[in-house]
């Protein structure tokens, strides 16, 4: 191999070794509302998100619909603030509506604190999702330290 682009690969080196030739995962942000306000959050959200600079949902969509074109296979929903905020959820279950028939593996990124029984119960209707539940310390004083709020959930409390 001679290190140049050829139709189906891309290669890192001259040597053995290739990468495909295709995006198979897409992470994008959506919604930035937060209850927390965390230190170290990358998006420093903390609030409620009005931004015009914001991708709307509608354009989400047709991007989803490009990658599975695409034979994208991943999506990951990281968000700029919480997808089951009460100003993000309903955009959180638009767009797992949509990649449920286009069958992409849906990773979404989330605190998990704001998730009751109903919206749980809507969540098992996906068999393509894994939710990555950030959480930071089971000591209240210490989480409540780390997301600058206080009373959030950790051990010993319900």
């Amino acid at each position: 191999m001679d290190g140049r682009i050829s139709s189906n690969n891309v290669t890192a080196h001259g040597g053995p070794g290739t990468l495909p030739n295709a995006l198979k995962e897409l992470w994008f942000e959506t919604g930035g509302s937060c209850h927390l306000r965390c230190s170290y959050c990358f998006a420093e959200s903390g609030g409620l998100d009005e931004s015009p600079d914001n991708v709307s949902i509608g354009r989400i969509k047709a991007y989803l619909h490009e990658f599975k074109k695409l034979v994208g296979e991943r999506i990951g929903l990281v968000g700029a603030g919480e997808p089951f905020h009460p100003r993000n959820i309903r955009d959180t279950f638009e767009i797992l509506d949509l990649v449920r028939p286009l069958q992409l593996k849906t990773t979404v990124f989330t605190t998990a604190d704001l998730l009751d029984g109903r919206s749980i119960k809507q969540l098992e209707q996906y068999p393509n999702l894994l939710l990555l539940v950030k959480y930071n310390s089971r000591i209240c004083e210490i989480q409540d330290a780390m997301v600058n709020v206080k009373d959030t959930p950790c051990e010993g409390t319900q």
